[in-house]
């Protein structure tokens, strides 16, 4: 039997696999900025945007590019070497990490 209170599962991310563990990811009880909804986490990761998202942001927003395109927001930076629907799904749906 599973928790009602316990947050769904993480969107999955493959090109960043566990942003948990990097800590790109963390818990909060934070309404998310663009859904307005508490999933229980939040981006902990840098975000390139004119508004001030720090922590600001639910997993699943950043997994569907709702919140890169509400806010015109990028979460990582991509070398122009590797082909567009990779930079597109790596600067506007994936977490940053180091």
């Amino acid at each position: 039997m599973t928790d009602p209170a316990a947050p769904p599962p993480l969107p999955y991310f493959p090109y960043h696999p566990d942003p948990l563990a990097t800590g790109s990811l963390v818990p909060s009880r934070t309404r998310c900025a663009c859904c307005g909804q508490r999933r229980g986490y939040v981006y902990a990761g840098p975000v390139y945007a004119v508004a001030d998202l720090s922590h600001a942001l639910c997993p699943w927003c950043l997994a569907d590019g709702s919140a890169a395109a509400r806010y015109e927001a990028q979460f990582t930076e991509v070398d122009g070497r590797v082909p567009a629907d990779v930079v597109r799904t790596v600067e506007q749906r994936t977490p940053d990490f180091t």
